[in-house]
């Protein structure tokens, strides 16, 4: 989310030295847009996937 203290609590471990420099950067994927309606079901399959 968006950093608004002069602060950030790290979950977890970071590797290196005490005091490290832990830069922060915006996400490689970014969060999809809630979907406004569920897709249509068109075919919902009945037949067993296993065997003949």
């Amino acid at each position: 989310g968006e950093v608004r203290n002069p602060f950030v609590l790290v979950h977890g471990s970071v590797p290196g030295p005490t005091k490290r420099l832990v830069r922060m950067r915006d996400p490689v994927r970014r969060q999809k847009p809630d979907m406004k309606d569920a897709p249509e079901m068109v075919y919902i399959s009945t037949e067993s996937k296993q065997g003949a």
